[in-house]
């Protein structure tokens, strides 16, 4: 018995394929740290804290004793719709926030939703 000599299959591993795809991705990697640096951003200036007495947002609120409130202010359910297309006639972002109670029933916050549809909103978020 002689040991190395022979037709058999040779158990060294060939890295040459490994050290190509290493050279491989150590080019990409430079060309992306390149391609990082290239790009100039514009970062706007920070802004001061938004005022408290004033808010941008409007938020529709459907308490659990039923009727309507648009940010605290009590409306009732004839001039809800009137009042909404009030608020949103200056308006360029047409959003609404809308929060219900859990006890409100699904079809008043429809319905308030149809309203606020028909009134000019275009986008509706709904708060948990």
């Amino acid at each position: 018995m002689q040991m190395g000599q022979g037709d058999g299959v040779a158990g060294d591993i060939n890295v040459t394929p490994m050290i190509d795809v290493l050279l491989v991705l150590m080019i990409i990697g430079m060309i992306l740290v390149q391609l990082r640096m290239a790009f100039d951003l514009n970062i706007p200036a920070p802004q001061g804290p938004p005022t408290p007495g004033r808010t941008t947002q409007i938020v529709l609120d459907l308490p659990a004793a039923g009727g309507y409130r648009i940010n605290g202010t009590g409306v009732s359910e004839p001039g809800l719709e009137a009042r909404i297309h009030a608020l949103y006639a200056r308006r360029t972002q047409k959003v609404l926030f809308v929060h219900a109670a859990g006890e409100r029933p699904y079809h008043d916050v429809i319905h308030a939703i149809d309203v606020a549809r028909s009134a000019g909103v275009q986008i509706i978020g709904y708060m948990p």
